[in-house]
């Protein structure tokens, strides 16, 4: 029967079997793969962002703790309240946000039992935690309407802080310790549908080596029984493919197969490969055209062509690229042209890029902002003493050349005052009779010591006369 059929005919039967087989092994990796997919995708979609959602509860209510503890500080200047305010508020955010994520997850029955019970005593704590902030703000108003520290209703309000303080510090134990046993069963629930997964896996692996051996004795005999019919034909087809797989190997795409070199049944196969390579070689070429170009810093202009499939991909990929570049250029090109024109608040749009284009561009604009920040800082100090407003020195921290310019400025005020607590003191002691005072020339340097050396010498000029 194998004898009179085409060689065509032979192999279709061959890749028929070879289909059965492949059915057969695809369906035990389903069903394993389906079994594996549902317990990573309950770890993965369900215990895992259950429990991140427990942890970030769990230091939100750490944080409102330590806040419940810093609104004691009787000494906390109104930047230090309003920070600690800030800091309450996004902890509760954080807390309202975790409630949220958990409860739009599955969970066992268990799970929610626990859960019900964090919630009540997390409902208790954060309770108290507000009557102590009510509390808190009701002192900080008296505070701020005039009331001394000391007033009796100030004092009653600090001690009902300090005592909700105690209060809520006996409801936090219990909250804490209900969320870690739900947190405890969240991963115990994980580590069993890792176990479940990994059962599934193992059935799923035994089902494929099974049907990987059954298939390779089957496709092994079909093999030899075509090998021997076949012969020559195959041999100069593996040839024929063996002579395109080197060239695409070695790079030269520009080589073809040998239709004539192979029995008629097979030209074909010859001929798609043929024209397989002449639809893969043009958009390579372009490829590595454009890469070159790009990498050159050439860009050169989009693709018009027309692509399908992966090739169209390709060519979209590199419009993109092409796209990104140009964006990341101008956005440089608007920062220099900027620069140049002195417009330091001048930012390039970080959004408009992405990944590591968009760091740069992020890079770029801090890089300006630190540099831009202690250059407005010693224009205005430059600006205040050129019009006599001698500023306050500079206690900011700087590093390195920043560091030199603050430290030059603040070198610069106290030379200002110096000379300006001189002048004063010499015309203090002109009004008082005092005309033999002097100023200490040697306390200033460079011009400021020429200038208190002048007035020195200008009063010996005016009052050798008066005596």
């Amino acid at each position: 029967m194998l004898g009179s059929m085409k060689m065509g005919t032979k192999i279709m039967a061959g890749f028929a079997l070879a289909l059965a087989i492949l059915l057969v092994v695809g369906g035990v990796a389903w069903s394993g793969a389906s079994s594996l997919e549902a317990a990573l995708s309950d770890v993965a979609e369900a215990k895992f962002p259950s429990s991140e959602a427990l942890a970030t509860l769990n230091e939100a209510q750490t944080a409102v703790a330590r806040a419940n503890a810093t609104m004691q500080l009787r000494r906390a200047d109104e930047a230090m309240r309003a920070a600690n305010w800030k800091y309450v508020a996004d902890a509760f955010g954080r807390m309202d946000k975790s409630y949220q994520a958990y409860e739009a997850l599955p969970h066992g029955a268990e799970a929610l039992k626990l859960w019900g019970e964090v919630k009540r005593l997390m409902g208790d704590w954060r309770a108290a935690s507000e009557r102590i902030h009510d509390q808190i703000r009701q002192r900080e108003r008296l505070v701020a309407a005039g009331r001394a520290v000391d007033d009796a209703e100030v004092k009653a309000l600090d001690q009902k802080a300090w005592d909700g303080l105690m209060d809520a510090r006996k409801l936090y134990g219990p909250a804490e310790a209900k969320l870690g046993e739900l947190l405890e069963r969240t991963a115990a629930d994980a580590e069993a549908s890792k176990v479940a997964g990994a059962a599934a896996g193992r059935r799923a692996i035994t089902g494929l080596l099974l049907g990987i051996a059954i298939g390779a004795v089957l496709l092994l005999a079909i093999g030899v029984l075509l090998g021997r019919q076949i012969g020559a034909t195959v041999r100069a087809l593996i040839g024929e493919a063996g002579k395109l797989r080197e060239a695409v190997s070695a790079g030269k795409l520009q080589v073809r197969g040998d239709e004539t070199a192979v029995e008629g049944e097979f030209r074909p196969i010859i001929a798609g490969i043929n024209e397989t390579m002449e639809a893969v070689e043009r958009p390579v070429r372009v490829t590595a055209e454009y890469v070159s170009r790009i990498g050159k810093g050439d860009i050169p202009q989009k693709i018009s062509d027309r692509y399908e499939g992966d090739f169209n991909l390709i060519k979209e990929s590199l419009n993109g690229c092409i796209d990104a570049v140009n964006a990341l250029v101008a956005d440089a090109g608007m920062l220099a042209k900027a620069g140049v024109e002195g417009r330091l608040a001048t930012r390039a749009d970080a959004s408009k890029h992405q990944g590591d284009f968009r760091r740069i561009v992020q890079g770029v604009n801090e890089t300006l902002d630190a540099v831009v920040g202690p250059l407005n800082v010693a224009a205005k100090y430059v600006d205040d003493i050129s019009k006599g407003q001698i500023p306050a020195k500079i206690t900011a921290s700087y590093n390195g050349d920043f560091n030199a310019i603050k430290d030059n400025l603040n070198t610069c005020v106290d030379a200002v005052n110096a000379l300006v607590a001189d002048a004063g003191a010499l015309a203090k002691a002109g009004v008082e009779g005092r005309l033999a005072t002097r100023a200490d020339a040697s306390r200033h340097q460079g011009d400021f010591r020429k200038i208190v050396e002048g007035v020195n010498q200008t009063l010996d000029a005016v009052v050798g006369p008066l005596n």
